[in-house]
């Protein structure tokens, strides 16, 4: 196998592998019939989700933790893969929700986070000078996985129903996972082998590049600059997922048919994928501190806008603001990677980026919550939009403190 096969091969089993784990996303296309055949009520069914991102990030966790204890990489990805076949096909046979807490949230959840640790930190070391945009391209395929794979699913659902589907996927996911982590396995030591020693020690960067000081995971937990990106995170996720999960309801509001909801659906989805993206490239290209600017500058701006469009019941201005929040959160995982890469060195990166990626637990129990509370109590989605720029404001004065801390190659 030469070098470019190898590269390509790296590259595009990767994407596919993340774009099945993004299927986590997409919870709220079973919720529907779930609720239908069981008379289960929303709050009932949306704890699904919750438990499913908390278990992604204790997955993520652990993976990094029994990475630097010495357990080999393949071995944790095929067991992911297992976990993930075995919770969706034992979530098809289940009629209780504490099964769909424990198959799908616990089993499918736990296999997402540690199959998408081991994916970011093995990949993204091979690419010298370009870890950027690799990282950028990984997480677009993990965004786009509810859209890709969510559309899928609706067909299945309404032809097959709720339970062949989980089936149906449940292999489809399984498999890939555990072949694409053989493939990645083959391939990543052919590239390793034509890195220069530095590069690999140094996950892919020059030696330059390479952090000062490399940290253990309670060194780093210690830091306050680990604390300030911690906190900028959970900020920018949780404006993310305020808009994610209530995009639809808010558009609906306005008096939108429900096809321009689910557009509006799509736009934060696409607009989430681009901006991995170019987030990526802007961390490889004008340099990590303009990126983080203006990674804050779309947050605000999706602020400003949602808060105007709602205010004169401009459709299209909305979807502008969603569009501006997609790429705007599309930034965080992004930045997570960069950061902890630049900050905290390579050497403990498996468990330093699983810790930094538990930012998503709390954002998801803050952002939704948060939006839901203020909608009920007020019968509208403009004060939630206004607390949006109240959080970009906020993002704005960690980001200042974050970029002195970062001394640009």
């Amino acid at each position: 196998m030469n070098l470019k096969i190898a590269r390509t091969l790296t590259v595009l089993t990767s994407m596919l592998m993340l774009l099945c784990l993004g299927l986590i996303y997409g919870w709220s296309i079973f919720v529907a019939p779930l609720e239908a055949e069981f008379g289960w009520v929303r709050a009932q069914t949306s704890l699904t989700f919750t438990i499913s991102m908390a278990m992604f990030c204790i997955g993520g966790l652990a993976a990094g933790m029994l990475l630097m204890r010495g357990v080999k990489r393949s071995y944790l990805m095929v067991s992911a893969g297992v976990l993930l076949l075995g919770g969706f096909y034992a979530a098809s046979y289940s009629e209780q929700l504490a099964h769909f807490y424990i198959f799908y949230g616990v089993f499918c959840g736990f296999g997402v986070g540690v199959s998408y640790n081991l994916l970011i930190s093995a990949v993204t070391k091979l690419f010298p000078g370009k870890q950027g945009f690799i990282s950028g391209i990984l997480m677009m395929s993990f965004g786009f996985g509810g859209l890709v794979l969510g559309s899928l699913c609706a067909s299945l659902l309404i032809s097959l129903g709720w339970r062949s589907t989980f089936k149906i996927i449940g292999i489809l996911i399984g498999l890939i996972v555990i072949v694409g982590s053989v493939v990645i396995d083959i391939a990543g030591k052919k590239l390793s082998s034509q890195l220069p020693v530095h590069a690999v020690a140094g996950g892919g960067k020059s030696e330059k590049e390479i952090s000062a000081k490399e940290y253990a995971v309670s060194e780093m937990m210690k830091s306050p600059s680990f604390l300030i990106l911690f906190a900028w995170l959970v900020l920018l996720s949780s404006a993310g997922l305020m808009i994610i999960g209530h995009v639809a309801p808010s558009i609906l509001e306005l008096g939108a048919e429900p096809a321009t909801a689910a557009m509006a659906v799509g736009v934060v989805s696409v607009s989430n994928g681009v901006g991995r993206v170019v987030f990526g490239l802007g961390f490889d290209r004008i340099g990590m501190k303009k990126t983080l600017w203006l990674i804050n500058f779309c947050l605000l701006t999706a602020g400003l806008l949602l808060s105007f469009a709602v205010s004169i019941s401009n459709i299209g201005l909305l979807l502008l603001g969603c569009a501006f929040m997609g790429i705007s959160y599309g930034g965080s995982p992004v930045s997570t990677s960069a950061v902890v890469h630049k900050l905290f060195g390579h050497q403990n990166f498996s468990g330093n980026f699983s810790v930094a990626v538990t930012n998503l637990l709390f954002a998801a129990l803050i952002g939704p919550t948060v939006a839901a509370s203020l909608q009920s109590s007020t019968g509208s989605y403009q004060t939630s939009f206004y607390v949006l720029i109240g959080i970009g404001i906020l993002a704005l004065g960690l980001c200042w403190l974050l970029t002195r801390r970062i001394q640009e190659a």
